[in-house]
């Protein structure tokens, strides 16, 4: 009879969507009266039909009628049931006395873990996960990674990262869940040496994890190392290819790298089968930084036939004052002005580049605009000025010639 009743106490306990073994590990069978044996087969033969509430009515029964053979197996029975019947509050509640009675029972802090991870208590899920990993015979590193991620729901990051680096350290757990899991817990508390040091030793062993160098990248982004993400985000794409969100962050990067050649062809790569107006409006601005400027004017141009914008009209002039492209310069200058200028300065560079174009009635008319404005007055008085002679040349030479005729 006894072999049959520890066969039956050989159970899977599924809560909140997760099973754990429920061992006889570490249990002095013959130490436990057979009383307490036979209702805990009774019990047992009733959850394995899913009789719950009827497991639930045997345990409470033995235990009111016969305390003095209560065991932790009763209580932990007891938890079992309740927590497959979905009530996690009262399972908790037996699962912590069988605790109290056998605390070196890995089982019950394995169920007690999911049953606090279920009710949102992550701290103590944390707790009972990781005891449970401590006390059982076989170590299993999914369960140190189950507590580590409910620290980490518990904002505890002292002890997600120390569950994290016994994982990748000693155990050598590297999946990416737990890479993923202990980068993004480096990177909260602003550690990207760790999270550097940490994917180094990852991608030492395997280099080409993908992901892991995506990660690395996002540590060294953290750490200001622009140059050195951008690397890593290279090594990603040639490992695992880029998308086309992927080609702008890597054209972002390139940018903020100092290379402004690479950042637009990867705008490029990016916009083959088109793209936003701010996206245009980037890969013009790449363009002028690469010294690329007709190229430059182009993106603009679809970044403009999409929305037309202030900011987008003056780059536009300041990239054909920058080819003597005057006339250009300013009509997008006026134009720009007439949108919006706080201070004048639009009119002042829009006057400026007709008087370069040699239309001196534009020019005089955008110069007085700007002498609307205090800090653009002077200046534009200042060109008035050397204008006046020019024309006085000009009607001196015209009048010439009307005498030589």
């Amino acid at each position: 009879m006894r072999h049959q009743i520890l066969f039956f106490l050989i159970t899977i306990l599924v809560i909140a969507g997760s099973s754990f073994s429920h061992a006889l590990e570490q249990i002095q069978w013959d130490n436990i009266p057979e009383r307490t044996q036979v209702v805990l087969f009774k019990a047992q033969q009733e959850m394995n039909q899913n009789q719950y509430e009827k497991a639930i009515e045997i345990l409470l029964k033995f235990q009111k009628r016969k305390s003095k053979y209560n065991h932790f197996l009763v209580e932990f029975n007891l938890g079992t049931a309740y927590g497959l019947h979905n009530e996690p509050e009262k399972a908790i509640d037996h699962l912590e006395k069988a605790s109290e009675m056998e605390q070196h029972y890995s089982p019950i802090w394995m169920n007690l873990g999911k049953l606090y991870y279920q009710t949102k208590n992550f701290s103590k899920a944390g707790a009972a996960l990781e005891q449970g990993f401590r006390y059982a015979t076989a170590k299993n590193p999914e369960t140190l990674y189950m507590a580590m991620a409910a620290y980490f729901q518990a904002n505890d990051y002292k002890k997600t990262t120390a569950l994290g680096e016994e994982l990748v350290f000693k155990f050598r757990s590297m999946n990416d869940a737990v890479v993923s899991l202990l980068t993004n817990t480096y990177i909260v508390t602003r550690n990207f040496t760790g999270a550097i040091k940490t994917l180094q030793y990852l991608l030492d062993s395997n280099p080409n994890n993908h992901k892991a160098w995506k990660l690395l990248c996002s540590a060294y982004f953290n750490n200001q190392q622009y140059v050195e993400a951008t690397i890593v985000y290279e090594v990603y794409g040639y490992l695992n290819g880029l998308n086309r969100e992927e080609s702008i962050i890597l054209g972002d990067l390139f940018f903020m790298s100092g290379v402004p050649v690479r950042a637009s062809q990867y705008y490029e790569q990016a916009l083959e089968e088109g793209g936003s107006s701010e996206e245009y409006e980037k890969l013009a601005v790449y363009y002028y930084s690469a010294y690329e400027i007709g190229e430059a004017i182009s993106s603009l141009n679809e970044a403009l036939n999409k929305e037309e914008t202030v900011e987008r009209l003056l780059l536009k002039a300041q990239l054909y004052y920058l080819q003597d492209k005057f006339g250009e310069a300013e009509k997008h200058y006026a134009k720009a002005a007439e949108l919006l200028t706080k201070d004048g300065h639009e009119w002042l560079m829009a006057g400026y580049c007709a008087m370069r174009n040699g239309d001196a009635k534009n020019a005089k008319q955008w110069l007085h605009k700007a002498m609307d404005y205090p800090s653009q007055r002077q200046e534009a008085q200042s060109i008035l000025k050397m204008m006046a002679p020019a024309e006085e040349i000009k009607k001196l030479m015209m009048a010439y010639k009307a005498s030589q005729i």
